[in-house]
C-alpha cells in the first residue's frame, strides 16, 4: 500500500481522536468524516492505468494508447503500462525496419523487457524470433524466452507472458544449445530502468494534484502525448543500440 492510499486513512484516525476527545461538536463532526469519506484511495496513475487497460481489454487500442503512452514515460515502476503501449503499438504497425511505428514498439518492449516485466521478456523472444528480417536473432529470442521463464513475477496473480501457442512456436523454433546458452546468461543478467528526458518547463503543462505533470482521464481531449500516441522522432533508432549476442545479425 502507497503512502497515497495510507494518507487517507490517517486523515480519518486523526479525526476520529479529535471527534471522541471531548464531546466536541457532533454535526461538525460528522461534515468532517464525509469530506474524508469522499477522498480518492486510489491515485491517478492506478485510475489511468485501469482506465487504458479497460479499454485495450476492450478491442480500443487507439483509446488505450494516451494513457498507456502517459504513463509509460515515467519510467521506473511503469513497466507494464510500456508492455501494454507497446503490444498496442505492434497491433496495427506493420513488421518491417521501414515501419517507424514497428520500431516504436520494439523499443517500447525492450525498455519494458529490460526493467522486468515477464510479459515484455516473452513478447520480445517472439519478435526475436519471428519479426522481419534485420531483427531476427535466434539466441536473442533464447535469451528474452528463458528471462520470461525464470522471472520470479510471472508467477503474480494474473500474469500471463505467452499463451500457449505461442510457446509452441518458440519451444520447437530454439534448440537445445541455444537454450542452454540462454540459461547461462540470464544468471548474471540485472534490470535496466529507462528514465524519460526531463522536458523543458512550460508554463501552458498543467500539473495535477499529485505533482505527477500533465493528465486526463481518458477520453478527454488532453493527453499530453505525440499524436497518435507516437514517440518523438529518434526512437526507432534506439533499437539499432541494443546489445544483440548472434554475430550474424549483430551490430
Amino acid at each position: 500500500m502507497t503512502v497515497k492510499t495510507l494518507a487517507p486513512m490517517l486523515c480519518l484516525l486523526a479525526l476520529a481522536a479529535c471527534a471522541s476527545g471531548g464531546g466536541g461538536d457532533d454535526a461538525a463532526s460528522a461534515k468532517r468524516f464525509e469530506q474524508v469519506r469522499r477522498i480518492p484511495t486510489v491515485d491517478v496513475s492506478s485510475r489511468l492505468y485501469t482506465q487504458a487497460l479497460e479499454r485495450k481489454t476492450a478491442g480500443d487500442c487507439a483509446g488505450a494508447i494516451p494513457g498507456f503512452y502517459e504513463l509509460a514515460q515515467r519510467g521506473d515502476g511503469y513497466e507494464l503500462a510500456q508492455y501494454h503501449l507497446a503490444d498496442c503499438l505492434l497491433r496495427d504497425a506493420e513488421p518491417s525496419l521501414h515501419s517507424t511505428a514497428y520500431l516504436d514498439a520494439v523499443v517500447w518492449m525492450r525498455r519494458a523487457a529490460e526493467a522486468g516485466s515477464p510479459e515484455a521478456q516473452a513478447a520480445l523472444a517472439l519478435i526475436y524470433l519471428e519479426g522481419p528480417e534485420g531483427l531476427r536473432d535466434p539466441a536473442e529470442a533464447a535469451f528474452w524466452y528463458e528471462l520470461a521463464r525464470a522471472n520470479p513475477a510471472a508467477k503474480r496473480p494474473g500474469a500471463r507472458p505467452l499463451d500457449r501457442d505461442k510457446r509452441r512456436r518458440l519451444e520447437a523454433a530454439l534448440d537445445p544449445d541455444l537454450r542452454a546458452a540462454a540459461r547461462a546468461r540470464v544468471k548474471s543478467w540485472r534490470k535496466t530502468v529507462w528514465s524519460a528526458p526531463r522536458p523543458a518547463a512550460s508554463p501552458a503543462r498543467e500539473t495535477n494534484r499529485e505533482g505527477l505533470g500533465p493528465m486526463r482521464e481518458i477520453g478527454g481531449e488532453d493527453h499530453a502525448h505525440p499524436p497518435g500516441g507516437r514517440e518523438p522522432p529518434g526512437i526507432s533508432g534506439e533499437w539499432r543500440s541494443f546489445p544483440r549476442s548472434s554475430p550474424k545479425t549483430g551490430r
